[in-house]
């Protein structure tokens, strides 16, 4: 039930608390609070929860990366909770914003570990749905060639990422659909058949 979820949270983040009362630098602690912290909010009734949760998970990742720069999982789950929170902004600059953020720790990430497989492929996602809001042709191009590049990664890291493998597939419709001349549409066609 959600009382009990709510009641076992509850209960560890006060050993989360203790934890890091203990030793301040635990980063791991710090990194599973905000774990924590993301799962409440994804689960918050309402988007005043939701952002409480959120603003108090991203301070335990910065703490978390403060402790240990060098770890990637925290920077990448600090980007995954980014894009959640762009997914849920009510406005394009406040969307823009949180992509942006995310995008510098789904970087990070990649430059600590560069064979995070889920990181290529969320910032791959991130920028899929930056070329859905943009504005201009120029810059939906920009965005789908940035979001092959990191669904490419993804699954050379991961031959086996099918969600990376769907998604590029996705991708190139999306561009075969937007292309203008019969031969670009069939070239982006073509290539997402091998993807999906």
């Amino acid at each position: 039930s959600p009382e009990e979820k709510n009641a076992f949270w509850d209960d560890a983040q006060k050993k989360y608390r203790r934890a890091t009362d203990e030793n301040e630098h635990f980063a791991d602690a710090w990194f599973n609070w905000g774990n924590l912290l993301s799962d409440r909010a994804k689960a918050a009734a309402s988007p005043e929860e939701k952002n409480a949760f959120w603003d108090d998970a991203q301070k335990k990742y910065r703490r978390a990366t403060d402790e240990n720069e060098h770890d990637a999982d925290a920077w990448f789950n600090w980007g995954a909770l980014l894009s959640d929170r762009a997914d849920a902004a009510s406005s394009p600059e406040e969307k823009n914003a949180f992509w942006d953020d995310a995008q510098k720790k789904y970087r990070r990430a990649t430059e600590e570990n560069e064979h995070l497989a889920d990181a290529w492929f969320n910032w791959g996602a991130l920028l899929s749905d930056r070329a859905d809001a943009a504005s201009s042709p120029e810059e939906k191009n920009a965005f789908w060639d940035d979001a092959q590049e990191k669904y490419r990664r993804a699954t050379e890291e991961d031959e086996h990422h099918a969600a990376a493998w769907y998604s590029w597939g996705a991708l190139l419709s999306a561009r075969a659909d937007a292309a203008s001349s019969p031969e670009e549409k069939n070239a982006f066609w073509d290539d997402a058949e091998k993807k999906i």
